[in-house]
């Protein structure tokens, strides 16, 4: 995603500050120094954080020196969430409250195939969607079941059609995505799904196909 803006995560830009400021005469200087931010003017942060040092024992001044690589090190990210510009996003808190507490924090066991139909429910509900019995059905008989694999069907249909609508509206239908879905096609992506876990698992088809050649 070539225009993507990275945004300095509020939470733990906050938990930064609650460091800084709780640092000996620190507090005086939270208004200046979070201006400093907005305003983009590094150089003015530094010399705050400058003033901040001075009235710093031993231990305070090498907490500050780690708060200040810290912001320094991270300045653009932080100015994008100061500035108020950009919103950032939630993706930790809705995998924690819409996912993990359904299916994870309690001692439950899921199959592939229910786990994935109550992950599409989760937020197919949330986001406004009602599930009624032509989506999900539970039957016994031949004809009961024939009717289930119709509805699941339609289900599958409909919620697909959801899912294509809010990835076209926060991506725009210009941009190609097929480089995950080469990735994961055919493969089940299992752990924490990262820029690195992509890379490796590419890696490891290449080699796959290599061998075979």
């Amino acid at each position: 995603m070539p225009n993507a803006v990275f945004v300095m995560d509020g939470f733990h830009l906050k938990k930064y500050f609650k460091k800084l400021f709780t640092l000996e005469g620190a507090g005086h200087y939270a208004g200046v120094v979070k201006n400093a931010i907005r305003n983009n003017d590094l150089e003015a942060f530094v010399k705050y954080c400058g003033a901040i040092n001075e009235k710093q024992d031993n231990e305070g001044k090498k907490t500050l020196c780690e708060l200040v690589n810290y912001f320094t090190n991270n300045w653009d990210s932080i100015v994008e969430r100061m500035s108020g510009e950009h919103i950032g996003s939630c993706t930790e808190g809705l995998v924690s409250h819409l996912l993990s507490e359904r299916l994870s924090r309690s001692p439950l066991a899921w199959s592939k195939e229910g786990l994935g139909k109550m992950a599409m429910l989760r937020i197919f509900t949330q986001n406004g969607g009602k599930v009624t019995a032509e989506h999900i059905r539970v039957s016994k008989s031949k004809k009961e079941r024939t009717k289930d694999h119709k509805a699941l069907k339609n289900g599958l249909e409909i919620y697909g059609k959801y899912a294509e609508k809010q990835a076209n509206e926060a991506l725009g239908e210009c941009h190609d995505r097929s480089i995950f879905e080469n990735v994961c096609q055919g493969s089940i992506m299992s752990g924490k799904l990262t820029g690195t876990s992509f890379i490796l698992k590419a890696l490891a088809k290449i080699r796959s196909v290599d061998s075979v050649a």
